[in-house]
């Protein structure tokens, strides 16, 4: 079998054209393939082969659906047909900078009754542009040839990215923008072959090259790259073990920053106990941070999920998950078997010691997501739990009224749906200045949800759809000194409807409308944020780096100021 590919790494001496970049790297079918770093994989489905003779790369993809031959880098899920898993665990290029893709190749014959013989295909993390090669030219995904050429003659096809936008040649002349295909895409990825069941064929591959302006050296990568704004200062803590989720700030009473997670391992499949929230101080607002240290523990469970709130009193809560099992059969939970608590402990001298750990809601609940103490002195931490027949979330609070001694669970919040991740899910809450609670909910219908309360969060209103549009993921809401809102969350319904990207904007009418959001983060998945105001008008945000499907998590924080978002346009 074909295991990878033999590539020049590094800015090659290598161009297609004088005075051009160098290549960052490049294949060129001149010796048997070996494993190779970077990890460009040739992937290969049952039915298909590759192999290398007289100095071409020979693939050879069948009919059958998922029957597929190409080579590939980037930011990936693995295919269950792959043989190679996760083989693209690190990206090709920041996705804001400027990239060619460009092969030399031919189309020797198509199989079955495919009008395509092979693809190329570049995308930059938001959209995906495709070339189509048919044996009489470039050619729509339906196979309609729109600009003729012989492509059973060898020609160098180029793809070049920027600015959101690509343009195609072909041995050096343009060719109209109608031969590209274009979609929404969530990675950043090169690809040559065939990617799709309306490809079958054989092809030849002569050189196949990528290159990015100021792409970094490779090597066998951990995460993917990373994107940031040139607006946020990047402050992420550093861990020496590779699970670190759920990151949440909250200021002491002292005037520092403390910073929680969990880790050192996903919680589901491991011995109770495993799982333990963490926590570091910075004496300069977020820009270092202290030793790591654990604070909560469970020897029964795993304390995971964790949200930080300082009381007016100075008191210091972590408001957190105590995770036992995720029992789910037929689309119902078991509900004598699925249990994931919801627990407080508390602290009254700045994080030093925690004491006072109380379960205040048994069940199966999903991530905490902040908590809040109201102008009346109730404290509000709001979840949501599961519930059977059908088998979804629903969301409530539960309220102390005094001082957390004791606590309430609010009505619930239930929009339906049906299935383990489906319904009203993770909210946050901030207070309005009319007095009322003001919840947004986490849910899969394109939208966050909405209701209110008038009674401290006991009772809510019937949830209802907002006009902020968001995938299925939590975002979190605060209010800051200056008394606008600020909101962070995933606003990518327009582009790639996934984590991948992290915005932040401001509200000066109670979230009637909101400034432009500023994109601060990208990344394969980017979730959970957190804003926490360290001085008036900066807002230290965080959240969770996720990789290798929750296999490994890393924590994410950077500072940016409310005068950088406000003259965001």
């Amino acid at each position: 079998m074909l295991t990878g590919l033999r590539w020049l790494v590094g800015f090659v001496a290598v161009c297609a054209v004088a005075g051009e970049a160098p290549w960052t790297a490049q294949y060129q079918a001149d010796g048997p393939p070996a494993k190779s770093t970077p990890r460009f994989h040739v992937l290969l489905a049952k039915g298909a082969s590759a192999e290398v003779a007289g100095g071409v790369l020979r693939l050879t993809s069948a009919p059958e659906p998922k029957a597929h031959a190409f080579i590939g880098v980037g930011q990936s899920r693995p295919s269950r047909w792959s043989p190679e898993p996760r083989w693209g665990e690190c990206t090709a290029w920041d996705g804001s900078r400027p990239a060619v893709v460009e092969a030399r190749m031919r189309v020797v014959r198509v199989l079955g009754d495919c009008k395509l013989g092979a693809m190329i295909q570049a995308s930059d993390g938001r959209r995906y542009w495709l070339l189509c090669i048919a044996p009489g030219g470039l050619a729509r995904p339906d196979g309609r040839v729109v600009h003729k050429l012989d492509a059973t003659q060898f020609h160098i096809y180029r793809i070049a990215l920027e600015g959101g936008k690509a343009t195609a040649t072909v041995d050096g002349a343009g060719v109209p923008p109608t031969v590209l295909a274009e979609g929404k895409c969530r990675r950043n990825a090169v690809m040559f072959g065939d990617l799709s069941s309306a490809v079958a064929g054989v092809s030849e591959w002569d050189f196949i090259r990528w290159r990015s302006e100021k792409a970094k050296p490779w090597k066998e990568l951990i995460v993917p790259e990373f994107w940031s704004s040139d607006k946020v200062e990047m402050c992420s803590p550093k861990c020496d073990h590779p699970f670190a989720a759920t990151v949440r700030a909250e200021t002491l009473a002292n005037g520092r920053v403390m910073i929680t997670y969990y880790g050192p391992a996903n919680p589901h499949g491991q011995k109770p106990g495993t799982c333990r929230l963490y926590a570091r101080v910075s004496a300069d607002g977020g820009r270092t941070w202290g030793d790591e240290r654990a604070i909560v523990h469970h020897a029964e469970c795993q304390a995971c999920e964790g949200s930080l709130l300082r009381t007016r009193d100075g008191t210091m809560w972590a408001f957190y998950l105590g995770f036992h099992i995720h029992a789910w059969k037929d689309g119902e939970p078991l509900m004598d078997k699925t249990r994931s608590d919801l627990w407080a402990a508390s602290s009254t001298d700045n994080g030093a010691t925690w004491a006072n750990k109380q379960m205040i809601f048994r069940g199966y609940t999903g991530s905490t997501n902040g908590a809040l103490q109201t102008s009346k002195g109730h404290i509000l931490v709001p979840f949501s739990y599961v519930v059977p027949k059908p088998g979804r979330l629903v969301s409530a609070c539960c309220v102390s009224a005094d001082g957390g001694k004791t606590w309430t669970l609010s009505s619930h919040l239930d929009i339906g749906g049906h299935g383990d991740h489906a319904g009203a899910l993770e909210p946050t809450v901030v207070e309005l200045k009319d007095g009322r609670i003001w919840m947004l909910i986490r849910n899969s219908n394109g939208c966050f949800f909405e209701s209110f309360s008038s009674d401290n969060g006991l009772t809510w209103t019937e949830p209802k759809r907002t006009p902020i549009k968001s995938p299925s993921a939590p975002g979190h809401i605060t209010r800051l000194a200056s008394g606008r809102l600020a909101f962070a969350w995933n606003n990518t319904m327009a582009t790639t409807k996934g984590r991948d990207t992290l915005s932040v904007a401001l509200s000066d009418d109670e979230g009637k409308t909101w400034t432009k959001p500023m994109e601060c983060v990208r990344s394969g998945q980017l979730s959970y944020p957190n804003i926490t105001e360290v001085a008036p008008g900066m807002l230290l945000i965080t959240c969770q780096h996720i990789m290798r499907g929750w296999g490994k998590a890393a924590p994410v924080a950077f500072r940016v100021s409310e005068k950088t978002l406000l003259e965001h346009k």
